[in-house]
């Protein structure tokens, strides 16, 4: 705990306050300049000046509720590092860029906006805090009002199958241990909902009551797509052995020759479980089996439902669309068969042909989707589809060298910060979360397990691709930012 009385209200500055607050104390302050500014939002305690009363008080009643520490202590910690000099460093190069860039007096004038909406400024979440703000003990809530948990539609399968995988690639850009903390929550609620024969309920009530028989190929496909990610990427042996566990169940018994499902975005989700287990365990001819099967069983269906200037699988684009191609180049990078990477791409471009206008993504809303030859929805615009964009596109840039791919994620993020056909954010600037979606008239203001998670997944992937570039070559993200940190210059003379 660190205690700074000064008696004038015009302290303008303190390094000891400064220095107390990077290192995660306590503080309780007299309310000068400088301390109301540093100490605001549950960052620490202001007293009035010159009243011991109060201090003593406030210092008896934080000793007496030792509990409420930790909670101020992070907070502090949290905004110390926008303090520390290589952030210092950062923002002033930054600066230095737009200035040098734009010299004129009107973007002078915009110079802390241009920043605001940079990729980088954008990309500093705490994507942590997002999935703690909506998990407590049985796993992630699905929905919100207004960003505070609606306990009345408890939680799903097919939203903590995907947070086990997202929370696991978050966990490797955060040395925050919460996130190994909250992936045990969420395998521990896919071991309850498991059914005998291998597959998943869906719905859990907030009482942990299931509510439905079986939750159908969506939410098999998705559970399989997380596990299949905790499997390939945890460095926690418990979470990785479980996941395996329930993975090796769920696939059991099954039809080695059939595709797991034979819904286009069901069989995606199961192809990405598959394909991210095998590279962990490549011997495994059963996954494999099936891992191949349902990557010709998508190239079938896009070879049927192929028109001119109509390169999708289906006679409808709806939901969750860029997960199909991104699952082909997964099952591309596993069993190296060409047809894979050349459907996946040509889907994806067109995709990208009928979602983006050259300034921004106007992706197909959920009213009534897109039908081939029937026209298109503009409304309601959902964040899960912006996610697997990005995700895509980082699959793609990661094949094809391709650096338009790049700039197509980049551009797709900016969606959530107003990027979009509205003009406006899809996300909560003040509370710093997402929102779930974008309608005709604004921004939807609630904030649900799957626009975090969408949120989540294009931010993780976009580091991904940040790494790489950085490094000038092929290489796994986790390894690639360890390298960076112990030579800082790795790479700085090579591009992608």
């Amino acid at each position: 705990m660190y205690v700074t009385p000064y008696l004038s209200q015009e302290q303008i500055t303190s390094g000891t306050l400064a220095y107390a607050v990077a290192l995660g104390k306590v503080v309780v302050s007299t309310p000068y300049h400088y301390a109301q500014e540093v100490l605001a939002e549950n960052r620490g305690y202001l007293v009035p000046f010159n009243n011991p009363k109060a201090m003593a008080g406030t210092l008896s009643g934080i000793l007496s509720h030792r509990e409420d520490m930790q909670k101020t202590r992070r907070a502090a910690y949290e905004y110390g590092r926008s303090m520390i000099w290589s952030r210092v460093a950062e923002l002033y190069h930054d600066l230095f860029k737009e200035v040098y860039k734009e010299f004129s007096l009107k973007k002078l004038q915009k110079i802390s906006v241009v920043y605001k909406n940079s990729q980088d400024y954008l990309r500093r979440r705490n994507l942590y805090s997002m999935f703690e703000r909506l998990t407590d003990d049985t796993g992630i809530f699905q929905h919100t009002k207004y960003g505070i948990p609606d306990l009345k539609h408890g939680y799903s399968a097919d939203d903590v199958g995907r947070a086990l995988g997202i929370i696991i690639k978050v966990a490797r850009f955060d040395n925050e241990p919460g996130c190994y903390q909250l992936a045990k929550k969420y395998l521990a609620f896919l071991l309850y909902v498991q059914k005998e024969d291998g597959r998943f309920h869906n719905f859990v009530g907030y009482d942990r009551g299931l509510l439905d028989e079986d939750g159908g190929d969506d939410t098999f496909g998705r559970v399989l797509m997380g596990l299949g990610s905790a499997v390939a990427l945890s460095t926690d042996p418990s979470v990785t052995i479980l996941a395996k566990e329930i993975f090796d169940r769920a696939i059991a018994g099954r039809q080695p020759g059939l595709p797991l499902s034979t819904y286009p975005k069901a069989m995606a989700y199961s192809i990405c479980g598959l394909s991210d287990y095998l590279k962990k365990f490549p011997e495994a001819s059963e996954a494999g089996e099936l891992l191949r099967a349902g990557a010709d069983y998508l190239v079938k269906r896009y070879n049927v439902n192929k028109r001119p200037e109509w390169d999708w699988f289906e006679s409808s684009v709806t939901y969750d669309n860029a997960k199909v191609p991104f699952a082909l180049m997964m099952a591309y990078n596993v069993l190296k068969d060409e047809v894979y990477l050349t459907t996946a791409l040509a889907t994806l471009n067109f995709l990208t042909s009928i979602q983006y206008n050259g300034t921004y993504f106007d992706i197909v809303g959920n009213k009534n989707w897109m039908v081939n030859g029937a026209g298109r929805a503009f409304y309601d615009q959902q964040p899960l589809e912006i996610g697997s964009l990005v995700e895509a596109y980082g699959e793609a840039l990661l094949q094809t060298y391709d650096k338009n791919y790049r700039d197509l994620a980049n551009k797709a993020y900016s969606w959530f910060f107003g990027k979009n056909s509205r003009g406006v954010p899809v996300y909560n600037l003040e509370d710093d979360y997402p929102l779930d979606g974008l309608t005709e008239t604004g921004s939807n203001a609630n904030s649900g397990a799957e626009s975090v998670l969408s949120f989540a997944l294009a931010v993780t992937c976009l580091n991904d691709m940040s790494i790489r570039k950085a490094l000038g070559r092929k290489t796994d993200p986790a390894k690639a930012k360890k390298e960076l940190a112990m030579d800082p210059l790795a790479g700085r003379s090579k591009s992608e």
